[in-house]
């Protein structure tokens, strides 16, 4: 299973991090570092809701992609 996280500066210097392939996850905070951390906290516990509930299968991979977006300059 592989999951690809979009990091992205704000305006104001926050960081805004989400899953392509699931655009209602999303999270922001002060540094790229502690969104990218919080993305893979949220991307593992919502798996975690459904394999207890049935709805996926277990798999023995799991892999993240990451990738920062917008202007480079402005990184």
């Amino acid at each position: 299973m592989h999951f690809n996280i979009r990091l992205q500066r704000q305006g104001d210097g926050t960081w805004s991090g989400w899953i392509a392939e699931d655009l209602a996850l999303k999270v922001s905070g002060p540094t790229q570092g502690i969104v990218l951390r919080k993305v893979k906290a949220e991307v593992l516990q919502s798996l975690a809701r459904r394999i207890e509930a049935g709805d996926l299968e277990q798999e023995s991979v799991f892999q993240f992609y990451q990738s920062v977006v917008g202007n480079r300059h402005a990184l």
